[in-house]
């Protein structure tokens, strides 16, 4: 009798344990790419594996091997959360050193991020932004998981804007929010329209900016009318240089295709000039451009047999920056010129 109860008991055991199977695997079965294990099917395991764990003892000398088996599934299923949740009071704890003012944390979304779960990183990060409303990474973050993880161009596009839209953001603020928008709009829906009016975006909401001297030379780039043809004759070149400077000033490349132009094909050094020092003087020029614009004047001077003033061009080079590997490169060129005059 008490062993027709044990027979009895283990086979309920394995029809929980089969019953309990079939659902999880039809909760995996039905479960699109961005779900995550939540809590229904990790308890759903947990279970499992007890009851499995608990028939296997019945097994003699394998039942070790069960429950060792049992063991190791419950620690694939829970570690994550497990050490999710220690992170967690460990920054609570940890968090700010003497500074007690709260930040929100998102390290908890970008992990559920890296595992593929979208749905559960959204929510952290929403969680986040719940308390903190107007944080700008939380806003970003949230946007670049729509637009990145679930190429959903419109929803980033809402958030970026929705953020945007809130007062006292910098111009470094701006320019990361509407750059970064404007690289999605590339890279994933190829949209040259939307990426330059984001472009367009940081110019009017940061004048007279660094930003805004960037998104001016990444929007010339979009124009269809850029990079004007360099073996069409010289008049049309000209012309196309001239008609692209005119619809965007700031075109470096345009304006240096011009120098060149003016110079290598029609021998005009004093035009050539006159647009390379319009480079040089606008705001916002790296030092290395600066100085290898004064580097083609100074040759093309030197080709016109002007060594005075090719001269005087390498040294605007070191008195503009002096104790600089530009400085030193003018310098080598002015004392190599020197040993020829010499011999």
């Amino acid at each position: 009798m008490k062993r027709a109860a044990e027979i009895a008991l283990l086979v309920v055991i394995w029809l929980a344990i089969a019953a309990i199977g079939a659902w999880l695997f039809n909760r995996w079965r039905k479960r699109s790419i961005d779900d995550s294990n939540g809590p229904p099917e990790k308890l759903a395991i947990t279970g499992l594996m007890v009851l499995l764990a608990w028939a296997g003892l019945s097994l003699g000398p394998f039942a070790p091997f069960v429950v060792v088996f049992c063991a190791v599934i419950l620690s694939l299923t829970w570690t994550g959360d497990i050490s999710e949740f220690i992170s967690a009071k460990f920054l609570g704890m940890t968090h700010g050193g003497g500074d007690h003012t709260p930040h929100p944390h998102y390290s908890l979304a970008q992990g559920k991020r890296a595992r593929g779960q979208t749905a559960a990183a959204i929510a952290e990060v929403q969680t986040q932004l719940a308390q903190f409303p107007n944080d700008f990474e939380g806003r970003m973050l949230l946007a670049a998981i729509h637009a990145e993880d679930r190429r959903d161009l419109a929803a980033a596009h809402e958030i970026v804007h929705d953020l945007l839209a809130k007062p006292d953001h910098s111009p470094n603020n701006i320019a990361i929010a509407l750059n970064t928008l404007a690289d999605w709009q590339l890279k994933y829906a190829k949209d040259t329209a939307a990426a330059a009016a984001s472009f367009r975006g940081i110019i009017e909401r940061c004048p007279d900016s660094l930003a805004a001297f960037r998104a001016a030379q990444r929007l010339a780039r979009l124009d269809p009318a850029a990079d004007p043809d360099e073996a069409a004759d010289a008049g049309t070149f000209l012309s196309d240089c001239i008609k692209q400077l005119t619809r965007h000033p700031l075109d470096n490349a345009t304006r240096e295709q011009l120098a060149r132009a003016y110079f290598e094909r029609h021998s005009d050094l004093t035009t050539a000039q006159a647009e390379l020092e319009k480079l040089i003087a606008t705001p916002h020029q790296m030092p290395k451009d600066i100085a290898r614009w004064l580097q083609w004047l100074a040759d093309w001077q030197a080709h016109e047999g002007d060594d005075a003033a090719s001269r005087g061009t390498l040294g605007r080079i070191i008195g503009l920056f002096p104790n600089t590997a530009l400085a030193d490169e003018a310098q080598i060129k002015l004392t190599r010129r020197g040993h020829r005059e010499q011999a």
